[in-house]
């Protein structure tokens, strides 16, 4: 919640986020370690393409993020989708967008929880799923209830975080096929295109499932009342968001192409990356991978828990 501003008769929100801030909101609410929740069955889907379905993905919702950033230049103020049905289009059709969204943001935070707790648990097996889901939960609520720019500071640690650990991820990965792990080679055209087992349908529906990782970025438009300079931060901010959080999706899925070639070949779809990250760099690896997911459970459940204030 933000510090509010009484003064006058029209009570503001206090413009407190740059446009690194916001930046960093979308692409903490998307998490840069996001494939980690798709990879395995994504990557059988593709037939192991998932970067370029990554790619098309990228494209494909920057539109929708260019579109979100013009209609928050348009109108500046919280509530996102349902201002902008409300105002351009028409109340009631507002009122219906703003319940849906609502819903959004309401479960997301939820399932955040909930996948944090089962990664807790299976790391400290001593506290219950139930206790991680309350000492997860916990957290999050106190860290917002200290303001906007309490949760904006905490989110720049734990984002700055994943990063640290998705270029480790990365690093390793790359020195395991130089070693000659997988491919043996950093440099591949399979994982965008592989002429025996490339299909337009394929492609398509692991662009969609690809699209799941980029969900979020749209909350940044929330804070439109919150932010210094909408009309300019917004737009660029959306656009900002999935472009570097498309790169890192990108290149993720295709270091781990490099790493693990057989997609169908993973013990358990759901740990897929887990599978990899112990090849590229054993146990330990696989451990501060493990971390950085329920990290991620903080950064995408801070943001969806604050952007419904709306």
């Amino acid at each position: 919640m933000s510090v509010i501003n009484n003064s006058g008769n029209h009570p503001q929100f206090k413009r407190v986020l740059n446009l690194r801030d916001l930046v960093i909101y979308g692409i903490a609410f998307m998490t840069p370690i996001a494939p980690a929740y798709i990879y395995g069955y994504a990557a059988v889907s593709t037939k192991g393409m998932l970067p370029l379905a990554y790619l098309i993905a990228m494209i494909a919702m920057m539109f929708s993020a260019y579109s979100y950033g013009r209609m928050a230049a348009a109108f500046p103020v919280a509530g996102s989708t349902y201002s902008y049905t409300q105002r351009s289009i028409n109340p009631h059709l507002g009122f219906f967008a703003g319940w849906a969204m609502f819903m959004d943001y309401v479960l997301v935070p939820l399932i955040v929880f909930m996948v944090g707790a089962s990664y807790a648990n299976a790391l400290v097996p001593a506290i219950p799923y139930w206790g991680w889901v309350l000492i997860i939960a916990a957290v999050i609520t106190f860290v917002n209830i200290l303001g906007i720019e309490m949760a904006a500071k905490t989110n720049n640690i734990l984002v700055l975080f994943m990063g640290i650990v998705v270029v480790i991820f990365v690093v390793f990965c790359i020195k395991a096929v130089i070693g000659g792990e997988g491919e043996a080679t950093i440099l591949s055209i399979k994982p965008f295109f592989n002429d025996g087992s490339f299909a337009t349908s394929a492609i398509v529906a692991g662009a969609a499932m690809a699209c799941f990782s980029f969900l979020g970025f749209d909350s940044i438009t929330t804070l439109s009342e919150e932010a210094i300079n909408p009309k300019d931060n917004m737009w660029k901010a959306a656009i900002l968001s999935c472009l570097i959080g498309g790169i890192i999706f990108i290149v993720q899925a295709y270091v781990s192409q490099l790493v693990w070639p057989d997609v169908h070949s993973f013990s358990s779809a759901d740990t897929a990356l887990f599978d990899i990250a112990k090849v590229a760099g054993g146990a330990a690896l696989a451990t501060v991978y493990t971390i950085a997911i329920i990290v991620s459970t903080f950064t995408a459940g801070m943001t969806g828990q604050a952007v419904p204030h709306v």
